[in-house]
């Protein structure tokens, strides 16, 4: 399991962001509240980040931890 912190035993703050769709928007609350789920976990939300390039620069610098995948056709 994957643990998110500063330390390997602190309690963890996952931060969940998303592109600026509706979409993506929905896929933020349902993320965050599954994750919520657990007792030791804190999530920030962050919808409605931007374009790609901003979700992918704030993913790689660790300003967010977790974005879903969704292709636009």
């Amino acid at each position: 399991m994957m643990r998110f912190g500063q330390s390997g035993n602190a309690c963890s703050t996952i931060v969940v962001g998303e592109k600026a769709f509706t979409e993506q928007d929905i896929l933020v609350h349902l993320m965050s509240s599954l994750i919520e789920e657990k007792p030791d976990l804190k999530v920030v939300r962050k919808p409605y980040l931007g374009g790609s390039a901003v979700t992918h620069s704030a993913l790689i610098g660790g300003n967010k931890h977790i974005t879903s995948a969704v292709a636009r056709v």
